[in-house]
């Protein structure tokens, strides 16, 4: 009878017979097919199977005859009649008591113990499930069918038996030839194997972490989930599902170390009758990207929508449109520390599997098409809910394709030098679980990770948890610039762009926008780098700064920059200090991290076709003054020889050396010869 299984299986491997859903029942040592609709409240493994592309139909029965030879014993054949019967009406529950007394008076028909694990598999029940699996395989001898370890070994790795898992899925690629199933399903049985193996080390090895409920304020009897957070760690805003109802709401706190505030609704015209969810805030908390689905402006089941803060309140969401938006589904977007790069889940066309990452960005001309996040990120199955760190390079998400411990677990990938991803690494047990881990987000620290969970002694459904990441999965420590960009005569709020710059490379680290009806930003700084500061508008001089964040592992020594800048309007007099230009000690010689700055000088030039400037030099009091004044001549000179180079006419230059003549701080501190030697520009004509 073995060989009229595998011609069942056989047939429904080669997609001729998926449609139908079906148990195979021996009677007298017949197989007979119980048929039904996939739609028809059939086995749980047959229909997960054909979800997922699995096409090996229904395994309810899997051997050739009891011991007894051919059926159950006398005694069991009403219930088996019973059993039999209720399997073709779909009566799952029906067909266990049925089953159980078949069982009581014939212990050694396998066959039902099989027919038991498929059925609770169905009712989401996997200990029974995996408990019925075995007792078939420990009762079968050498009569049983390889299938029988494939399923015992998918419901082992469901019920977070890694061990057993492992077990029976290698018997099933032993007993087993490529032959006699699809290749599609020969793969994915391997993969559940390396994932029970991935899985069963991570359970011998937990990592060392204590999940704190954020209280009250923020959790209720409903479920709250997808944390969103500002990088000073003042605002969260997360999603709230109130009998069926999905909206955003927000707390707020003075301080890092502050508790929450009790959380409000964001309100209209954020909230709406309609669900909002699966949200991203920008670093600085100015720009809100949700998933809504279903809308009259969409343009496919779930779109993303954006808004921004202005003087404080948010503006009417607006669809991102196509590119980004398709017929497809868009959902669950993060934002990048630079305000402009969106990596986003989508099932649309070109992707690796069923749910792909992709990232776009914003430009002067709009979104650019979508890109696919590429291997290793992307795999055959569904990779969703990513969060790019404030420090730009840290990306964490949740797959079904990267060997886990369950339905999805959570990984960290951090950006390489050439742009691309480095191999994903689970986050390990017990951050990782059976379940499906999805939604964290990691604070400015690198450490601290909130994300929602249902584990038993919250306030009901989902709530809100923060815990200690564990070393080897942190991203580097990031803080912030946060201040007020003012007119400098008139102090009033200016519309303008604030980034850093990181001064090796010249990559923009951080980028956000003034609100242009208070002047207010709040700007990430990774920590491990020297970074140009750089506040701009049309009109004005840029401004210049200078800030060094050392790698520390301490949160609490983060310092938090405050900031205000006031803009000086292009008219004669006015000056800048370029405090990104750098020269070798006791030398006119430019170093490489000066470029990008001057740079700035150059576009600033080309922009104003009208302005002339000239070039100051200044050191510090440290050595004879006659030597001084000639390495600032000296230096004010190497500048004004690279903007010339670099195609602005010298008729518009000027350079002068000034030596130590002109402190800005008077003092003999290593700090005030520091802020004294520098290169200044100053406007001799206005367009």
């Amino acid at each position: 009878m073995r060989g009229v299984w595998y011609w069942v299986r056989s047939r429904l491997c080669s997609g001729r017979a998926v449609h139908m859903i079906l148990s195979v029942l021996f009677l007298g040592g017949v197989g007979f097919l119980v048929i039904g609709r996939a739609d028809e409240g059939l086995p749980y493994s047959a229909m997960s199977l054909l979800a997922s592309g699995e096409k090996l139909g229904s395994f309810s029965l899997l051997f050739s005859s009891s011991s007894s030879g051919g059926g159950p014993c006398k005694k069991g054949r009403k219930a088996y009649e019973e059993a039999r019967r209720a399997i073709q009406r779909g009566a799952w529950r029906e067909a266990l008591v049925s089953l159980r007394r078949l069982l009581q008076k014939c212990p050694d028909f396998v066959e039902a113990y099989a027919v038991m694990g498929d059925i609770f598999q169905s009712l989401e029940r996997m200990d029974s499930a995996l408990r019925y699996y075995r007792l078939a395989i420990e009762r079968g001898g050498d009569r049983l069918d390889p299938t029988i370890f494939y399923l015992a070994g998918k419901t082992a790795y469901q019920s977070g038996e890694y061990g057993l898992a492992v077990e029976y899925l290698a018997r099933f690629l032993e007993e087993i030839s490529r032959e006699e199933v699809s290749e599609e399903m020969y793969g994915r049985v391997e993969r559940l194997l390396e994932n029970a193996r991935v899985a069963r080390r991570l359970a011998a090895h937990p990592v060392s972490v204590q999940f704190e409920n954020l209280g009250p304020a923020i959790n209720t009897s409903y479920h709250e989930y997808f944390p969103a957070i500002t990088v000073d760690e003042r605002v969260l805003l997360f999603t709230r599902r109130v009998r069926g109802q999905e909206d955003f709401y927000v707390s707020v706190r003075a301080g890092r170390w502050l508790p929450w505030g009790r959380a409000r609704p964001v309100g209209p015209p954020i909230n709406t009758p309609y669900n909002e969810g699966a949200q991203a805030l920008s670093p600085d908390g100015r720009f809100l990207i949700f998933t809504a689905c279903n809308r009259e402006d969409g343009l496919g089941r779930c779109d993303l929508y954006w808004s921004e803060v202005r003087g404080g309140r948010w503006q009417a969401p607006v669809n991102l449109g196509a590119p980004v938006n398709t017929a497809y589904w868009e959902s669950q977007p993060t934002i990048g520390p630079d305000s402009r790069t969106v990596i986003f889940s989508s099932d649309r066309p070109g992707g690796y599997g069923g749910l792909d990452l992709w990232w776009t960005m914003l430009t002067d001309t709009g979104w650019i098409e979508p890109r696919n996040l590429d291997t290793p990120i992307n795999t055959v199955d569904d990779e969703f809910s990513p969060f790019l760190h404030p420090d730009g390079r840290t990306l964490y998400f949740a797959s079904r394709g990267h060997p886990g411990m369950g339905k999805a677990d959570l990984f960290v990938s951090w950006r390489r030098a050439d742009g691309g991803w480095t191999r994903p690494k689970n986050l390990g047990y017990p951050i990782n679980t059976i379940n499906e881990e999805s939604g964290l987000i990691v604070g400015p620290s690198g450490k601290d990770a909130y994300f929602a969970s249902d584990r038993p002694g919250g306030f009901g459904g989902l709530d809100l948890y923060r815990f200690t990441l564990p070393e080897g999965v942190r991203a580097r420590p990031v803080t912030c610039v946060e201040g007020l960009v003012r007119d400098k005569e008139t102090r009033q709020p200016v519309a303008a762009s604030v980034f850093i710059v990181d001064v090796e490379d010249g990559d923009t680290a951080a980028h956000v926008f003034t609100d242009g009806e208070t002047g207010r930003f709040l700007l990430p700084l990774p920590a491990g780098r020297h970074y140009g500061f750089y506040v701009q508008a049309p009109g004005y001089l840029f401004y210049s700064e200078h800030y060094f964040v050392p790698e520390i592992e301490v949160e609490d020594t983060l310092p938090i920059f405050r900031v205000e800048v006031l803009l000086a309007r292009l008219k004669p007099g006015e000056r800048i200090i370029l405090r990104n230009i750098f020269f070798e000690t006791g030398s006119a010689s430019l170093s490489s991290s000066s470029r990008y700055e001057l740079d700035k000088v150059v576009e600033l030039l080309r922009m104003n076709p009208g302005l002339e400037v000239e070039i100051a030099g200044h050191t510090d009091d440290v050595g004879p003054s006659d030597y001084n004044q000639r390495l600032s001549e000296a230096r004010a000179k190497a500048v004004y020889d690279y903007l010339v180079a670099k195609g602005v006419d010298p008729s518009r230059l000027t350079y002068k050396g000034y030596g130590e003549t002109q402190p800005l701080v008077r003092d003999t501190t290593e700090w005030a010869r520091a802020r004294n030697r520098r290169t200044e520009l100053r406007i001799r004509k206005a367009p």
